[in-house]
This record gives C-alpha cells, sequence and structure tokens, in this order.
C-alpha cells in the first residue's frame, strides 16, 4: 500500500493507580486501520441511529454505556476497516514491575506497541504510521514519554507520528476502548461475555512483560 498511512489507536481499561485500591489489571488495546474515516461512518450512522430512538449517546464507552448500546457496538464490528488488533495487559502485583509509577508503565506498553507497529508496516507496506495514545498521562508524564521512546520509533525504518489525544472523542478509539474494556472485564472478574461478542481476531491478548521477554 504505497503512499498510505497506517493509524493506529489506542486505548486502556482499568486504570493507573498502583496504590492497593487500585485495579488489579491494566489493559491496552490497539488497532489499525489504513481508512479510518470508515469506521467513523459505520459508528457515526450507528450513534444517530441509538440518538433517534431516544438514547442519550454523546460517545461510545465501553464501561458506561447500557447493555443495549454495547451489544449493537459489538454488532458493527465485523463492517469495519480494521486490519489488525493487538492486546496487552499486566498484573500490577507482578514482581517483574520494579517502578510502579504511571510514565514506567506507559513506556512499557509503548515499547512493546511500537515493535508491533513495525511489524505491521512492514506487512502492509505503508510509508508512515500514525499511533495516537489516549491522554492518560499529565503533560510532564507525556513529555517524558516522547523522550524516552524517540530512540526507539527513530531506529524504525519509515516514519512515525506519536499524538496524545482524548481517543473518547474519535470513533477509532472507542473501538480500542472497547476492545480493552472486554479483555479486562474478563480479567478482573472473569466476565467473559464481551470477549465473546469480539471477532475471533479481535480477542487475541498477551501478557506484557511475558512478550516483552520473548525473543521478537
Amino acid at each position: 500500500m504505497p503512499g498510505q498511512t497506517l493509524f493506529i489507536y489506542l486505548d486502556e481499561s482499568g486504570n493507573f493507580d498502583f496504590s492497593p485500591t487500585g485495579t488489579k489489571h491494566l489493559v491496552m488495546s490497539a488497532i489499525c486501520t489504513v481508512n479510518p474515516s470508515r469506521n467513523l461512518r459505520v459508528l457515526g450512522r450507528l450513534k444517530y441511529e441509538l440518538m433517534s430512538s431516544g438514547l442519550n449517546i454523546p460517545n461510545f464507552h465501553a464501561s458506561e454505556d447500557v447493555q443495549q448500546v454495547r451489544n449493537s457496538v459489538f454488532s458493527r464490528f465485523g463492517d469495519l476497516s480494521i486490519t489488525a488488533v493487538k492486546t496487552f495487559w499486566i498484573r500490577k502485583d507482578d514482581p517483574r514491575f520494579s517502578q510502579l509509577e504511571a510514565v514506567n508503565v506507559y513506556r512499557s506498553f509503548g515499547s512493546a506497541f511500537a515493535k508491533w507497529a513495525q511489524s505491521q508496516k512492514e506487512k502492509l507496506k505503508v510509508e508512515r504510521v500514525v499511533l495516537v495514545f489516549d491522554r492518560v498521562l499529565t503533560s510532564k508524564e507525556r513529555s517524558n514519554f516522547r523522550s524516552s521512546t524517540k530512540g526507539l520509533f527513530a531506529s524504525f525504518d519509515g516514519i512515525y507520528f506519536v499524538y496524545f489525544h482524548n481517543v473518547h472523542k474519535d470513533f477509532n478509539g472507542q473501538v480500542a476502548d472497547y476492545i480493552a474494556w472486554a479483555h479486562y472485564v474478563y480479567l478482573e472478574r472473569n466476565e467473559n461475555r464481551p470477549l465473546n461478542a469480539l471477532p475471533l481476531h479481535f480477542s487475541q491478548a498477551d501478557n506484557l512483560l511475558d512478550w516483552l521477554e520473548k525473543p521478537q
């Protein structure tokens, strides 16, 4: 696909609270698409259909949506233009984490997704990659993240842009949110209905630290 741009949207489920009151797991999912505008049309049409039936839908957000809305969103996944999906997760009490700070954990996720993004770029033969992360980090933490991963992206072939947006304002980010949430509720409370609602190739996930330790 010479000349095309691969867009990768990432979102997390769980939280970055590493105290005993935080979630036990943190999940981050990414979707790849070379046609993000198609996904806007598919989910935009659904949003307005639901609004016309009396449902107040400012945006799709899996943890807050009622079951009727979730079912409708999952039913549209087969119509989306998505070339690949990847999910990584951690259990926060994993002893391999020595520094449980948001930016350090985010950096570990970023490193894994950067390597995965390069593999997708090579597979699709695109010229550039745009990675859109959620704005969960503070401005200072985002700056630290950019600095720490700059060398990693610079070593890859091609052109990369890394942005931090409120991904819940973009339908592509909302798809990533739904996928991350489906994995999160399965890991956190063994609720498998959302995971079973995903297309099979959307439902694969890896423990982040196991994946990073394997030869790539």
